[in-house]
């Protein structure tokens, strides 16, 4: 895991679009360097940021999960009340979220928008640290195609880990482990 502290910036305080894409873009650059798939934002020292600095950092990053960087995580930490709001406004108006880490413990959560059947899902991998979708099926007692919709969403937003494997049958079948 690669962590990333924003105070690294010499910034208590973010503000704007421009600030914010210019760090989400070392940010990035500092990630793709190593070969680690799962990126820890460090908010520690960080006393607020707006929500234009929001949604071009993590709102953006979260959003090319999907695409050129799918199969990368990305959990964010040490953040205060002030922080946490206006990041979790600006998922909202993104329509994603992220999994907030509490740094102690093994307390994760999502914070954004997101519905109570991914927060359910997201929830049972973190607990289980690594399963599949029939048994996720079996202990939420629903289909395998709901869940499997479900776990693409997580999936989409770096907030599971996919790993293809062969089932008992010989056919392909994917394995779902926590980020963190």
């Amino acid at each position: 895991m690669l962590e990333i502290k924003l105070n690294q910036f010499n910034k208590t305080r973010f503000w704007g679009r421009d600030t914010g894409r210019d760090i989400r873009e070392k940010i990035i650059d500092s990630w793709l360097k190593t070969e680690e798939d799962t990126l820890l934002l460090d908010f520690t020292d960080v006393e607020i940021v707006d929500f234009s600095f929001s949604s071009e950092v993590i709102a953006v990053i979260i959003s090319r999960l999907s695409g050129e960087l799918f199969g990368k995580h990305v959990v964010l930490t040490g953040m205060n009340d002030f922080v946490k709001e206006n990041v979790a406004m600006a998922l909202e108006k993104a329509e994603i979220c992220s999994a907030v880490w509490s740094g102690t413990g093994n307390v994760c959560e999502l914070i954004g928008k997101c519905s109570d059947g991914l927060v359910q899902l997201f929830t049972l991998i973190h607990t289980y640290k690594k399963t599949d979708s029939p048994s996720l099926a079996n202990t939420l007692n629903t289909t395998v195609q709901v869940v499997n919709n479900r776990l693409r969403v997580l999936t989409n937003l770096g907030l599971v880990k996919r790993v293809e494997t062969t089932a008992l049958t010989g056919g392909k079948q994917y394995e779902y482990y926590s980020i963190v």
